[in-house]
């Protein structure tokens, strides 16, 4: 679905991440659940919380900042 899409658009752009599963991980998944996000992927870029995947979204969150 649209982590997998947020995947590779991350690897086809050379975006370095790291990721944190809810399903494999408990901690992340206490995590996820204390942030009372309504829905995955969460993104923290640049210590910005942005929630779902949206490409123009993201490149304007990663843009080196003047």
């Amino acid at each position: 679905g649209i982590c997998t899409m947020a995947r590779g658009w991350f690897q086809k752009h050379g975006v370095a991440y790291t990721e944190c599963s809810i399903e494999r991980d408990a901690a992340c998944k206490a995590d996820f659940e204390a942030s009372r996000s309504p829905g995955t992927p969460v993104l923290l870029v640049r210590r910005q919380v942005m929630v779902g995947f949206n490409p123009e979204r993201l490149l304007a969150g990663l843009r080196p900042r003047g």
